[in-house]
């Protein structure tokens, strides 16, 4: 259509409109989905399944289109490497939700009054680049035809009798013709590039009621309808893993512009998650200086820290990477020893009867250990009992006489 010369509508009697002939072939162009070079800008038809980027994603890996992989938590997937390079891993995986939070939050930010006068704006500068760009081209233009007068001039002014300068004189006028005519042929491809559009009053006012309701009437749109909304304003949508934990998501909007935007990814394992080698040393560190698990996890968070499935660092993730490396708070240190000074911890004085730690905690709950005897460690909380030898013999009894009332063997632990 291009190339067409003249266009003379309504000669013949049509089945269809000139409009509908156009959208027509816009929407046969979308669902022409392939992977060529000369449909990269296809998006796919709109379908009605949950993933609502369907179409728009492309790997920013190998620049293959993503599939959409609907399980319990549907999936952008590329094997572009599996078809094209014989390679059984997948060129790029990610959470669907984690990508469409980031596409939908930029879409509606790119409808409010704020993004459509930016929008304007930048729509301005083009039509002012493309205006210099067209007086570059008449500049050349003229120059080239004033080259090739020049030359024809000093063509007819020769003598004839003078062959050799006749002779370099017509190859230069040739040449300049030659140039002229690739410069018209040139000027005339730039000047079939459409201009850049501008937002009809209009639209311009429907955009605006949108921008103010639509976020609060997205979840009840239907996947065909967010999609179609989505496919409105942009054409294609980048997704690059550079971390594990760690996508990056380039919106490229109809105008030509595009907009970068980054997010966390939930992983599976901790060892993944980026700067976990600094993360354990900050871990040791506050540990070492006697901070719990919570304040360990807020101050972590506030230093910029994340776990493998949240934005923050938790206390149980704290905990776990403690215990994995024997890293022990001191009321665990406390809680794990024998003996604290002279007196018995709970442990130590199981292992010394024989029991398990939970039978003397009765002893203590029913007075059989006196109270006198207990105390608690200041900082910790945790019981300690006074190795007196007299009680030790009295709970030695009453543990053998609970065993034969039990019906229990000497070997039996628990009483």
């Amino acid at each position: 259509m291009a190339a067409w010369l003249h266009l003379q509508q309504g000669a013949y009697p049509a089945y269809i409109n000139w409009e509908q002939y156009l959208a027509n072939q816009e929407r046969l162009h979308q669902n022409g989905l392939r992977f060529t070079e000369l449909r990269t800008q296809a998006q796919g038809v709109v379908r009605a399944g949950p993933g609502i980027l369907q179409g728009l994603v492309i790997c920013g890996r190998c620049g293959h289109h993503m599939h959409t992989v609907y399980k319990a938590t549907p999936r952008y997937v590329c094997r572009g490497f599996t078809r094209t390079a014989a390679v059984e891993a997948d060129c790029t995986s990610v959470r669907a939700p984690v990508a469409e939070t980031l596409v939908v939050t930029a879409f509606f930010a790119a409808i409010q009054p704020a993004q459509l006068d930016a929008l304007d704006a930048m729509l301005e500068a083009q039509g002012a680049e493309r205006a210099q760009l067209d007086q570059v081209w008449q500049d050349q233009l003229q120059r080239v035809r004033y080259e090739a007068h020049l030359a024809q001039r000093q063509y007819d002014a020769v003598d004839p009798a003078n062959r050799l300068v006749a002779a370099e004189l017509e190859r230069r006028w040739e040449a300049a013709l030659q140039q002229v005519r690739h410069t018209e042929e040139d000027y005339a491809q730039f000047q079939q590039a459409p201009p850049p559009d501008r937002i009809p009053p209009d639209l311009r006012t429907t955009f605006q009621h949108i921008s103010q309701q639509l976020p609060e009437l997205w979840p009840r749109l239907s996947n065909a309808q967010q999609k179609a909304l989505l496919r409105s304003l942009i054409q294609q949508v980048i997704i690059r893993r550079p971390a594990p934990d760690q996508i990056t998501v380039r919106i490229v909007w109809l105008s030509g512009a595009y907009s970068d935007h980054t997010s966390l990814t939930p992983i599976h394992r901790e060892q993944d998650v980026s700067g976990y080698a600094d993360l354990m040393a900050r871990v040791e560190a506050l540990c070492g200086e006697g901070y719990n698990d919570r304040v360990i996890a807020a101050q972590l968070t506030a230093e910029g820290f994340h776990s493998a499935r949240c934005a923050q660092i938790t206390p149980v993730s704290v905990q776990k990477i403690r215990l994995a490396h024997h890293w022990y708070t001191y009321f665990e240190q406390v809680r794990r020893a024998d003996v604290v000074g002279a007196d018995f911890t709970v442990n130590g004085l199981a292992k010394c009867l024989g029991v398990n730690e939970s039978t003397i905690y009765r002893l203590i709950y029913r007075q059989i250990i006196p109270v006198q005897m207990v105390t608690h460690e200041p900082h910790t909380g945790i019981y300690l009992i006074h190795p007196d030898p007299t009680l030790l013999a009295h709970l030695h009894a009453h543990i053998a006489r609970a065993k034969r009332r039990n019906g229990m063997a000497p070997a039996d632990r628990t009483v």
